[in-house]
């Protein structure tokens, strides 16, 4: 392209642009660093490029365009909030590593020859286009994400009006594809064929996963040397008719069958007349003597496999079950003919000698499986989390996957979460015909509507009784809750038989082996629109009063107590049923007694959050004072806030101790303190450190002078918490301490878990693993004898541990541990965890130098920090900084890391911790670049913070940083003597980066002192250490020093 093209033209007033950049970078360094940094960068850059002699028109050119560029930005952001978004930090991120290329590039040109540069000047035109189309798409996408928002919000209105039009077009097509291929004309007056009418068979299903088990045993079934009949079985929208379907596509049943494949769907025919017709037409014989035709069709040695979809329609009406067993046994006579059935339920006809073993029922298709078929058919582009969120919905059944899919093929998974809220399964469907293949709904009403539950009228009433209970029930509950025993059991074999409850024997109940359940999405659907009548709720409701009045929670259990395991694994219907009655107003100030009764355990999966909340609108409902102080201490305690927003807890908090001060019973001093106890949660989260210790000191106070043990002593394990967090790592323990003697004094062993976690973490702070890993493991065998593995301090334990692994550079395990705390926090609906998940998770990219993996996770981190008002964002701009270091984007660096110091200030996040963090990795910067005094003048208070918060890693760090001052000053002697005391400082804790780290540096201090076998021993040492941690880079790095020795 010429250099006179109109793409070449320089920007207009360029030196306007610069003077306005470099007067608004100086007002802005400090109220916005991103705008200061991007504004003195390009700068920078344009009088750099202008003041070189001999520069070319194309780096001059570029310089304009940088200016050009940057002025248009800085003049939108100079006014922009507080608080950055996520979305302005990574475009901060992005245009600031585009500066930063030009800066070396530039460089980079300057330091060639004139030769050099005659000869590639076709390199260098070709690296300034470059560098200015990324230029231009940053540009492009500053516009879209920041200046732009309006607009793209139209588009997309317009582009999924489009896409959903397209999408019911495409499914309209294929219906009528469907229809077409399946149809029958089955007419008294049809001619009569002579030959073989092979009709189309259904297309072999494109996206089919989770079967292949059941795919396999069915073949060795059909395609056997001789004629076996099989069945696969199973409740509505489970996949039957997708397995049938796949078997008779396969290679091997091809070359047994060939063409002589029919598949017949039973849904239009009316009885056994009906079926014979069917069969005949497709056969292309006579209607008069179906049977004996077929047989001396098949006679000669021909194999035929009939597929008979759907054979519940024909034959569970009872006036005609006997007349269609006799057709299938006739047929199952025919030497050469394969049957294959398909039909609801779980129960087999009569008079045919089916292949053995049986076929299972279908059930729901792994998470895995329903992963797979989801993304296969939607393509969605929505956090994995949001996926996993949709399909827990759906339990996973087939039908549900695949139409929920094909919503989301242009509906947001968060959208499609609220519209299951209100909808329900009437959601989930296709917009077509409304038939069993598109709607969940209408598939479930034929199941609800067949002959065999029209037989069992009191079956829909034990179903919707099981419906409620997202746990399940035993048999002997079901029982319990009937007045007439002989109608339960029946209703029971009902429901099995048309598989609308299945038996899940991973759990067990009170003794029996195994519960009895109902598929999600059957679940919502009856719930929806199926009550269930008070007089058979009643009873439900007692069994569960009763149940948690007598729960073993409060009381001095001990550990292996069996009624732990039984009312853990009924906490959700415990949830669900105490909710029914509060809302329908029965035996209020009972239920709610007993619910608050629970205690910890509401923090369990299964518990819905809104418990407490629904159980305080009750309360007040009721005007039942005392009953609202305790609902308003539980709701801040266990409820979930959109946005867990602490400003609200506090104040639900404030309004319990103004009840409790104005009944004046003595009884609520205990109250009165857990209040307090709280109070001190809520000032903390929200960064009032102090008040929160305070506070906390006041409820251990208050609470020891009461009869509540196990009040002081959940007041003391907070208090010790509060220690841990901030350092103050010797009180932490001792009040930790004290808490454990008195809950094992008092045998309060639901309180232990938390007490050993609190123990692991401060450990932990110490870098004194051995303890810690101690603490860890005894919560692990405590809580899951009493509460199981799957609650809140479970996962914080994971986390621990993985903090841990994560220090010692066992980095596959640290993710394990990582992802197996999000997996808990998921299940009990802890969504505000997620944000700490997804930081951890950065951390550990940024371990292994993953960059672009890190940059994405604290991206999201912050996001959902900003979501729900934490104090975090100035920590995650640390860790922007901290991933730019490393990848020696320097000025880029600087900018998180100053935006970092603003927000912590302005934004209500002033942390020590941080502020050091930050001007430790500022002083990395400065040094890098050629900055040592600028550098110590960032070490020196980075290092007095870290002392004074007492954090051995940082301290080390600190050291160390102070050590390569000494090596850039020329100071070997001093900054060995650095590395030396930070390497003993945690050679003990087996914090092996760091020690390998060290290493090198001693290394490289040895090589300016021209001591090379010095040097050798270094580098080899951390070469070792790189390695057994696998860190490539860093060992690639010591083995290229090795060999320049």
């Amino acid at each position: 392209m010429s250099r006179n093209s109109s793409v070449r033209q320089h920007p207009r007033l360029p030196s306007v642009a610069v003077a306005a950049l470099r007067d608004l970078g100086a007002l802005a360094s400090s109220r916005s660093p991103y705008v200061g940094s991007i504004a003195s960068e390009a700068v920078a850059l344009y009088e750099t490029i202008q003041a070189s002699k001999g520069v070319d028109q194309e780096l001059q050119w570029l310089g304009c365009k940088v200016a050009d560029v940057a002025w248009a930005v800085v003049d939108s952001l100079q006014n922009s909030s507080d608080v950055p978004s996520a979305e302005l930090v990574a475009f901060a991120s992005q245009l600031m590593g585009i500066l930063e290329n030009i800066s070396r590039h530039v460089h980079a040109a300057h330091a060639k020859d004139a030769i050099s540069k005659i000869l590639g000047s076709a390199t260098n035109l070709k690296s300034v286009g470059a560098l200015a189309r990324d230029l231009d798409m940053c540009l492009e996408t500053f516009n879209r994400q920041i200046g732009m928002k309006n607009l793209r919000l139209a588009v997309q209105r317009s582009q999924r009006a489009d896409e959903v039009q397209n999408v019911l077009d495409q499914a309209m097509a294929e219906q009528q594809e469907m229809m077409r291929a399946g149809e029958l004309i089955i007419s008294s007056v049809a001619p009569v064929s002579q030959n073989p009418v092979y009709q189309k068979l259904p297309p072999k299903p494109q996206i089919f996963f989770g079967r292949s088990e059941s795919l396999e045993q069915l073949k060795s079934h059909i395609c056997s040397a001789t004629a076996r009949h099989t069945i696969i079985l199973g409740t509505g929208g489970i996949g039957k008719t997708s397995l049938a379907v796949s078997a008779i596509h396969e290679p091997d049943c091809i070359a047994i069958y060939g063409e002589s494949r029919i598949f017949l769907s039973c849904e239009p025919l009316s009885n056994a007349d009906a079926l014979l017709a069917a069969i005949a037409d497709s056969y292309g014989i006579g209607r008069g003597h179906v049977i004996s035709d077929l047989t001396e069709v098949l006679s000669e040695g021909v194999r035929s496999l009939l597929v008979l979809d759907n054979f519940e329609t024909l034959w569970e009406d009872a006036s005609r079950t006997q007349a269609v067993e006799s057709v299938l046994s006739d047929l199952s006579g025919i030497a050469g003919l394969t049957l294959l059935i398909t039909m609801r339920g779980s129960q087999r006809p009569s008079n045919v000698d089916w292949a053995k073993p049986f076929i299972p029922p279908l059930t729901s298709l792994t998470p895995a499986a329903a992963k797979a078929t989801f993304m296969a058919i939607s393509d969605s582009q929505c956090p994995e989390d949001d996926v996993d969120d949709v399909l827990a919905l759906l339990d996973n059944v087939p039908l549900a996957v695949t139409l929920m899919a094909n919503l989301a093929q242009h509906t947001p998974c968060t959208e499609l979460l609220a519209r299951w809220n209100h909808d329900k399964t009437s959601m989930v469907n296709r917009g077509l015909s409304g038939d069993r293949l598109s709607s969940l709904d209408m598939s479930i009403r034929l199941s609800l509507t067949s002959e065999r539950m029209i037989r069992t009228p009191h079956a829909i009433e034990i179903l919707k009784i099981l419906a409620l209970m997202p746990d399940g029930l035993s048999k002997d509950q079901v029982l319990q809750m009937c007045s007439n025993r002989n109608d339960a059991w029946q209703s029971m074999s009902t429901l099995r038989q048309v598989a609308l409850i299945y038996d899940d024997l991973t759990r067990s109940r009170g003794g029996s082996q195994g519960v009895l359940r109902v598929l999600t999405p059957i679940r919502e659907h009856i719930t929806r629109y199926l009550e269930v009548a008070s007089c058979h709720f009643y009873p439900v409701l007692e069994h569960y009063l009763h149940f948690a009045e007598s729960s073993p929670f409060s009381s001095k259990s001990s550990p292996d107590d069996r009624d732990w395991s039984d009312l853990r694994f009924q906490l959700g219907n415990v949830s669900v049923v105490f909710m029914k009655a509060l809302s329908e107003e029965q035996q209020v100030p009972r239920t709610i007694r007993a619910l608050l009764g629970l205690g910890e355990l509401l923090n369990l999966s299964g518990v819905s959050r809104q418990l407490a909340s629904i159980a305080l609108e009750a309360a007040r409902r009721c005007n039942n004072k005392s009953l609202e102080a305790d609902c308003l201490l539980a709701v801040a305690e266990f409820a979930w806030f959109p946005n867990q927003d602490y400003s609200v807890k506090k104040c639900l908090l404030e309004e319990a101790t103004t009840i409790y001060r104005d009944l004046n019973v003595p009884q609520d001093a205990v109250q009165m303190g857990r209040c307090i106890d709280l109070l001190s949660e809520m000032f903390f989260r929200s960064g009032e450190l102090e008040k929160g210790i305070s506070l906390s000191l006041e409820a251990v106070s208050i609470l020891a002078q009461t009869v509540d043990v196990g009040a002081h002593v959940t007041a003391l394990w907070r208090l010790s918490r509060w220690y841990g967090m901030t350092q103050q790592l010797q009180p932490g323990i001792q009040h930790a301490t004290s808490a454990l003697k008195l809950a094992t004094e008092h045998h309060l062993y639901s309180l232990l878990p938390r007490i050993h976690y609190s123990l692991a973490f401060i450990h932990v702070r110490r870098y004194d693993f051995a303890p810690s890993e101690y603490h860890l493991h005894a919560m692990s065998r405590c809580q899951k004898l009493i509460l199981g593995d799957e609650t809140k301090q479970a996962a914080q334990a994971a986390n621990t541990r993985g903090e841990i692994l994560l220090l010692r550079s066992r980095m596959d395990e640290a993710e394990a541990a990582f992802d197996r705390a999000h997996y808990i926090f998921k299940r009990i609906g802890l969504k505000n965890y997620k944000a700490d998940h997804h930081f951890r998770r950065g951390e550990l990219a940024m371990r292994k130098w993953e960059h672009d993996k890190a940059l994405k996770h604290f991206q999201i981190s912050m996001k959902l920090y900003q979501d729900m008002q934490y104090p975090c964002v100035s920590r995650c701009l640390v860790k922007f900084g901290e991933v730019e270091i490393q990848r020696g984007n320097f000025s880029t660096a600087v900018a998180h890391l100053n935006e970092a110091r603003r927000v912590c200030r302005t934004n209500g996040e002033l942390s020590l911790g941080t502020e050091a963090l930050a001007l430790g990795m500022m002083g990395d910067a400065d040094l890098h670049s050629g900055f040592p005094a600028d550098a110590l003048a960032h070490f020196v208070p980075s290092l007095i913070i870290h002392v004074r918060e007492n954090d051995l890693l940082d301290i080390a760090c600190g050291i160390r940083r102070i050590g390569e001052y000494l090596a850039a000053v020329h100071d070997f002697q001093s900054a060995k003597s650095c590395f030396a005391v930070a390497f003993g400082l945690l050679e003990p804790t087996g914090v092996l980066s760091f020690v390998a780290e060290c290493h090198e540096r001693r290394g490289a201090c040895a090589v300016s002192e021209a001591n090379s076998e010095e040097a050798h021993i270094h580098y080899s040492q951390a070469l070792t250490l790189y390695k057994e941690i696998g860190l490539k880079e860093l060992a690639i790095r010591c083995e290229r020093r090795l060999s320049e020795l």
